[in-house]
């Protein structure tokens, strides 16, 4: 019956959506030819992930669009939107940092760590492996080239005036010229000539061993080598290309790895790899993954090498994507696909044994809380200490796997935030009733982290909304250790299974971690507040500039009376620091 269907379509491009018995989307793709595509999934033989896709085929449905870069974008948002679990979903949350130099009229130098935030006209260098490499480059350029450092200038000169690091842009007027020069020696640096700025750190790091002042010397040491790792140890250089990024790719056994290279100004500064089932062609799939990519990134190299041509990707991007025949573009290239193919070789069997106990586990897991087809699992925990700071946090888990994009965090707005009853009801109102209203896609269970009275409060709300989610309670010991899995009747819900009471410990300490760093930044946040509120003469201006400066109460209360003097002036700092001393 399907084949017949799937014969009737027209032949001309959009998208397609698999659906399961149960009338959930498990699959979505999109076709040059819809009529040859959906075809050709019920008809020949097909293997692995494929195959059990296709056992799960109850129905589809299809969208017609007018060109194939059109499909491509509808596919895109669809995924996005739907999620099928059959889909490869870019969940990659790691979101790799930036330097900046910024458009100010004095630029200073800046670290990101996405570019969601940034203006467009702002001049960006990376990605970097890691925010802390990223940091120790910005926090040695600051060190090395007295940029100022302040977004605000304050109305006298401040501590890295004194330090040597600011030439003092708030009260004296530096030469656009010497500013200037200052910017290209950064621009060159980041662009991979290190050069100049490590004579510079040698000779600073021998003028402070020759002052005995090692540990200094040492610190510097370390960002010295950490240069040397990022600059200097490359066996790739395209000498004629500014920025490109590579995607190389290894398949086998229906599995397909990708290998990420950023070459930034000739050099490559990181790499980054993939593995995952695949159902359609690969080229297909890389497409898949590229656009996804690139969408969630917002990363503009001037370049991307790929082992196929994109021209429907090239046109909905903007980005120049080559297939090179020869030169150095092409080694390049290859090199990246031998870096996918030796991490497939390392990595296939443990993916493969991890792929297969979690599906295992998550099936297991839909018997226990009998639910036909499970794809989404929520769970709710709160925190607050003794009334105040009252936050909420939901965790989601799609398939087996933790889905950390959708993570999501509250404040308590309208409860009596001792009353955790009443926390959980605001919470799983406020989230539902927006989802609803947005027309999201909803977990098939939510389980709250706490017992009976915990579960009657969600309820509630989902009673309230005609919500038909299946709720269960972890319930804690004595201790707060997780003793058993109950229903909404206060029952015990057996598990016998060993593994599905990991993945819901697991669960319930991932929603703890999660929740408790929040109520945490929530607190430390209220607390510095709160307590500068009690100190005279310290207003809005001069809180900003002491957060921004030492960062915590701690280091405000260790600060000299000089360095307190330099931020808030002679009277105000002064009248700090007895207040911090009288006793």
């Amino acid at each position: 019956m399907l084949l017949e269907k799937a014969k009737s379509l027209p032949n001309k491009p959009g998208c397609y959506l698999m659906k399961n018995s149960d009338g959930i989307i498990i699959y979505i793709g999109k076709a040059k030819s819809l009529r040859a595509r959906v075809t050709s999934y019920f008809k020949g033989k097909h293997s692995g992930k494929t195959a059990i896709m296709i056992n799960q085929i109850a129905d589809f449905d299809y969208i017609l669009t007018d060109t194939e870069v059109e499909s491509l974008v509808l596919e895109l948002n669809l995924i996005k939107k739907y999620e099928p679990k059959y889909n490869i979903l870019f969940k990659d949350d790691k979101t790799y940092p930036y330097i900046a130099i910024t458009n100010d009229k004095i630029p200073r130098v800046k670290v990101y760590r996405t570019l969601y935030k940034q203006k467009s006209d702002q001049e960006l260098f990376g990605p970097y492996p890691s925010v802390a490499v990223a940091k120790n480059i910005a926090r040695l350029i600051n060190r090395l080239f007295p940029l100022p450092k302040c977004k605000s200038f304050h109305k006298s000169k401040c501590l890295y005036f004194h330090l040597g690091q600011c030439l003092g842009y708030c009260s004296d007027d530096i030469s656009e010229e010497k500013v200037g020069q200052y910017i290209n020696d950064i621009r060159r640096f980041l662009r991979g000539d290190a050069a100049q700025i490590k004579k510079q750190i040698k000779t600073e790091i021998n003028q402070l061993n020759e002052k005995l002042a090692f540990e200094d010397a040492q610190v510097l040491s370390d960002q010295l080598v950490a240069i040397e790792r990022i600059y200097d140890e490359q066996n790739v250089e395209i000498k004629q290309v500014i920025n490109a990024d590579v995607f190389g790719c290894y398949v086998k056994d229906d599995y397909l790895a990708i290998n990420a290279l950023y070459v930034r100004y000739g050099k490559v500064i990181n790499s980054k790899n993939y593995l995952f089932q695949i159902i359609n062609e690969p080229v297909a799939e890389v497409e898949a993954f590229m656009h996804n990519y690139y969408d969630k990134h917002k990363i503009d190299p001037d370049l991307i090498l790929t082992n196929a041509e994109y021209p429907n990707l090239e046109l909905h991007t903007g980005i120049k994507i080559r297939k090179p025949a020869r030169g150095e573009l092409l080694k390049t290239l290859k090199i990246s696909n031998a870096n996918a193919k030796e991490y497939y070789e390392q990595n296939i069997e443990n993916v493969k044994k991890q792929t297969h106990l979690i599906h295992e586990t998550w099936q297991e897991l839909a018997r226990v809380v009998d639910v036909s087809s499970l794809h989404r699992a929520e769970i709710i925990d709160n925190a607050h200490l003794f009334g105040t700071s009252a936050v909420s946090g939901v965790i989601v888990y799609d398939n087996g796997y933790p889905n950390k994009n959708l993570y999501r965090k509250y404040k308590i707005k309208y409860s009596q935030t001792n009353d955790d009853y009443a926390m959980m009801r605001e919470v799983i109102y406020r989230r539902y009733q927006k989802m609803i209203i947005e027309e999201t896609k909803l977990p098939e269970i939510l389980i709250v982290d706490g017992g009976i009275g915990q579960v009657n409060a969600a309820k509630e709300v989902l009673n309230e909304l005609n919500l038909n989610i299946k709720l269960f309670g972890i319930k804690k010991d004595d201790k707060h250790k997780a003793e058993a899995l109950i229903n909404v009747a206060g029952e015990i819900v057996e598990v016998k299974d060993r593994k599905v009471w990991r993945l819901l410990m697991a669960m319930s300490e991932e929603v703890h971690r999660f929740t408790i760093n929040y109520h945490e930044k929530t607190r430390n946040k209220k607390t510095l507040i709160s307590e500068l509120d009690d100190i005279p003469g310290i207003g809005v201006k001069r809180k900003s500039l002491l957060y921004k400066e030492f960062g915590n109460i701690k280091q405000m209360k260790a600060a000299k009376l000089e360095e307190l003097q330099k931020i808030l002036g002679e009277k105000a700092g002064e009248e700090l620091y007895a207040y911090w001393h009288k006793n």
